[in-house]
């Protein structure tokens, strides 16, 4: 059985490493969010080029 000293030590050791998960879980939940509207902004430029493309293929009857 544990001591109360013994306790009270493990439970800061454990609180700190959830404050250090939590940190770690913020950051990377900011990363997370910029490289999504990042990759969704790439997503559409993607998109809107194939449309173009596309038509300019039908006005032209060509394939490019």
């Amino acid at each position: 059985v544990m001591d109360s000293h013994t306790t009270y030590t493990s439970l800061a050791t454990l609180r700190n490493i959830s404050r250090n998960l939590e940190t770690q879980m913020q950051e990377k939940h900011r990363e997370m969010t910029f490289l999504r509207n990042d990759f969704l902004a790439t997503q559409r430029q993607y998109k809107d080029l194939q449309k173009i493309i596309r038509f300019l293929e039908r006005k032209h009857g060509e394939s490019i």
